[in-house]
């Protein structure tokens, strides 16, 4: 399995309904998927066209419409969408269109009408609406308040992850996959001193899609001027900063 389809099934595994499926299916399923790359703005679906393929959000924002250009539904990674078009007629019926650069995982729809047939949990999800993403976001939204005021070092629940500048481009896509991050802090030589921050979005723009050897040191396509912030500062600080630079990782 090529490093990109072991990305893509430990990724599966993380989200369902893929997450209820059997290994060997999974594996399968990760070999089939193509990936799409939609700028900020830049539509996915529209009303009426042919669809033939289940669309899974990997990375960014997707804004779903109805037909009547009111928004149905916004989604991030690990969100679906397409189904509703796939199961009838094969023509879309929810218009969709990326919020932010967005990067979607394109599941055939061969491969998702046997995944239909042959698996009810899988079935039962992508039948019914799923509205637990806007629930889980309104119940947020009450303690908006005492989280903006809370201090950005109350929010880290792991420990950093980090890779050597001198390590290979495979290496780091390695390590990220191993780890289940969607980015890498690059250290300075035999010390933890920062010396840049390598992202999944690096390596599909920067990597991938020039076809890069990925035999090189993370030092060519890092990113070197890193915005950070202090563990004591406030959280609707890093949310602003994020919101001025236009960035989606904020070492600490």
């Amino acid at each position: 399995m090529e490093i990109e389809q072991i990305e893509v099934l430990e990724f599966l595994k993380q989200h369902p309904p893929f997450n209820e499926l059997p290994e060997e299916t999974l594996s399968w399923v990760a070999t089939q998927v193509e990936i799409s790359y939609f700028k900020a703005g830049s539509s996915i679906l529209v009303f009426e066209q042919a669809i033939d393929a289940l669309h899974l959000v990997r990375s960014g924002a997707v804004e779903v419409f109805r037909r009547n250009g009111d928004l149905y539904n916004r989604l991030s990674e690990g969100g679906l969408f397409g189904q509703f078009g796939l199961l009838r007629h094969g023509k879309v019926r929810f218009p969709a269109q990326a919020l932010e650069d967005t990067l979607v995982y394109l599941i055939p729809v061969a491969v998702f009408n046997q995944l239909f047939e042959e698996h009810e949990t899988f079935a039962d999800a992508v039948e019914v609406e799923d509205r637990t993403r806007l629930r889980q976001a309104i119940s947020r939204h009450e303690d908006a308040n005492e989280l903006l005021s809370a201090r950005v070092g109350t929010l880290i629940n792991r420990e950093l992850v980090t890779l050597d500048k001198s390590a290979s481009i495979q290496d780091a896509a390695l390590h990220m996959t191993e780890q289940r991050v969607s980015c890498l802090l690059i250290t300075e030589a035999n010390t933890l001193k920062p010396a840049g921050i390598l992202t999944d979005k690096d390596l599909r723009i920067r990597v991938l899609a020039t076809g890069a050897d990925v035999t090189q040191p993370v030092s060519e396509f890092m990113t070197t001027e890193l915005i950070t912030i202090e563990h004591n500062q406030m959280v609707f600080e890093a949310m602003l900063m994020m919101l001025r630079f236009n960035v989606h990782h904020l070492p600490v």
